[in-house]
């Protein structure tokens, strides 16, 4: 793949090494160029591949990053689900007494020039984990299809307070304040929501909670 690939054909005069390891340590700076100018295409520069999605970083060590995903990525991606989780069932065993929330983002939509789904990372990895142990979510997988907007955040906040959650997947630390931050702005929304239902007074009692 990394033969394909245009970026490392030029960065080593069209001999790039055949074994991983004898390739130098990049940032994305080094290849930045070379990915934004791929941005509308449908090939990667970086290994020759059929781009599937086009992933942005959340930004939280300075601008928003984009990577280009392709079959083979999300191929290592999907090796590294399984052994993640039982890493995880070892060292947490309780983590599956209750439900997982897994915090992501919506979906991005699509790229309008070459039709190629993109959004933030979390969403792509999301869709991932619910491979390996989806019945343990506390919300359901489609709400990771749906747009950003007030009426999908309001319907994926009742779902999570609904449940009764043993474990917080977050792809960063910001993704917990951004859930806690949401709670507190739509707060009268969701205790209108929950009285009407009546199944739930201790989630009530939280969100009348001068506390909160």
């Amino acid at each position: 793949l990394l033969k394909k690939s245009d970026y490392w054909n030029e960065r080593y005069r069209g001999a790039p090494p055949s074994v991983i390891t004898d390739y130098e340590i990049t940032e994305y700076d080094d290849y930045k160029k070379s990915v934004s100018a791929t941005l509308d295409g449908n090939c990667s520069a970086l290994n020759g591949e059929e781009i599937v999605y086009w992933a942005k970083s959340s930004g939280t060590t300075g601008t928003s990053k984009y990577f280009p995903l392709t079959r083979t990525y999300m191929k290592e991606i999907a090796r590294g689900s399984a052994p993640t989780s039982y890493w995880m069932l070892e060292h947490f065993p309780k983590m599956l007494s209750g439900k997982i929330l897994t915090l992501s983002a919506f979906a991005g939509g699509m790229n309008p020039v070459s039709r190629i789904r993109q959004g933030f990372i979390s969403n792509e990895l999301s869709r991932l984990s619910y491979k390996y142990l989806k019945r343990f979510h506390a919300v359901s997988p489609d709400i990771f299809d749906v747009v950003d907007n007030e009426e999908n955040t309001i319907r994926f906040l009742m779902q999570a307070l609904a449940s009764d959650v043993s474990l917080i997947l977050s792809p960063t630390p910001l993704s917990a304040l951004y859930l806690y931050e949401d709670i507190k702005k739509y707060r009268s929304v969701l205790l209108d929501k929950f009285r009407k239902m009546g199944t739930h007074p201790h989630v009530c009692a939280a969100l009348e909670s001068p506390d909160l």
